[in-house]
């Protein structure tokens, strides 16, 4: 509002491929999603904040004293996991840690959004493995925990996308002024 107090912000709630979708069409001017994700090559990216992995789980999930919970217990506890179309690198990056634990898992609830994935947990569906900063909302039957083994687990970012113009526009200085705001949290 400061830079630009004669723009309209709308916000629209969509998921990732969604977004990117509504980007091609020029639906919207930028969207904020998190990445890595394969994105056209004529799109402009900016990272905004990264983000590790934690746990989210049921009261069902032994978590140690020190806050800990081992990656065998969320897969042993079944994965809720992002759709696989929406941040499938992050998806892949969690099964190759599963992987290298040479441990077995399963997905017994996709979703497509956080609060969803925090739904599922709390009411004893499975685990989630979740950015970070997801420890801010308090979910009714949900811990948060780090995990023992999290140098195997991926890290998300959270990017700024927007379709580049021949000419700096006001998407572009809402850009850089989301990218000034931001910090890394969560490691």
């Amino acid at each position: 509002k400061e830079e630009a107090p004669d723009v309209r912000v709308v916000l629209r709630e969509m998921p990732n491929v969604q977004q990117v979708q509504a980007l091609e069409r020029e639906d919207i001017d930028l969207g904020i999603l998190y990445t890595p994700l394969t994105l056209p090559t004529h799109l402009r990216q900016q990272v905004l904040a990264r983000y590790r992995l934690v746990a989210a789980v049921h009261d069902g999930v032994p978590v140690d004293a020190d806050g800990l919970v081992s990656l065998r217990d969320v897969a042993r506890a079944g994965l809720v996991m992002f759709d696989q179309t929406q941040v499938p690198q992050l998806r892949a990056g969690i099964v190759e840690a599963l992987v290298k634990l040479d441990e077995e898992y399963r997905v017994v609830q996709e979703v497509g959004h956080t609060l969803t994935a925090l739904a599922c947990v709390g009411n004893g569906i499975g685990a989630a493995l979740l950015p970070a900063g997801t420890r801010q909302v308090q979910c009714p039957g949900v811990r948060y925990a780090d995990v023992h083994e999290r140098q195997l687990l991926p890290t998300l970012a959270l990017s700024v996308v927007w379709r580049p113009r021949s000419r700096p526009t006001v998407v572009e200085r809402f850009a850089k002024v989301l990218r000034e705001a931001s910090v890394d949290v969560g490691f």
